[in-house]
């Protein structure tokens, strides 16, 4: 009996390292209105600074189209599911176009920290065009992480609008 349950370890290793599923649910996602609460430093960001939202944002606009405006804010809300309520620790990469650079002009092509987020609450990860060197056309991919497998992906497409005559008068 021992030999057969030393097999079936040999044979199926993950069952020596079998952690209980964390899941995300995603609630909804695109353009948004958000009230600001607070603003952190973080130097791999384009505007060096991470925005705290007060609440969840309100959803003004169900899109993966994001114009490139400065102000403009755009998300993610989504519930993080998991067999106990506590809080997790997640890894929250926004992934970056070519042509993005730092508010110090050199070549910036992901941002990413930690966080922790509580299971079984609605959550969201927002970014906010700050300042002129974040307003690069192209991609923009969220990816949330828990342990380095990832929960979520989200492209979203950024594009500078097109001028128009009618518009200037």
């Amino acid at each position: 009996m021992q030999r057969i349950g030393l097999l079936v370890l040999l044979l199926c290793p993950c069952l020596l390292w079998a952690q209980p599923e964390v899941k995300l649910i995603e609630l909804d996602f695109g353009i948004t209105s958000a009230d600001i609460e607070s603003k952190e430093e973080l130097v791999t960001s384009p505007s060096e600074s991470h925005l705290v939202m007060g609440a969840l944002p309100h959803f003004l606009k169900k899109t993966d189209s994001i114009p490139a405006i400065l102000g403009t804010q755009f998300a993610v809300a989504y519930r993080l599911e998991y067999e106990k309520e506590i809080n997790i620790p997640v890894t929250i990469r926004w992934t970056y176009p070519e042509g993005m650079k730092d508010s110090k002009g050199r070549s910036l092509h992901k941002t990413e920290y930690q966080i922790e987020r509580p299971v079984k609450a609605d959550l969201s990860t927002f970014y906010v065009f700050e300042s002129e060197n974040e307003l690069v056309p192209g991609k923009w991919t969220l990816t949330i992480l828990y342990q380095r497998h990832i929960l979520y992906k989200k492209d979203f497409y950024v594009f500078r609008q097109a001028f128009s005559h009618k518009n200037n008068r």
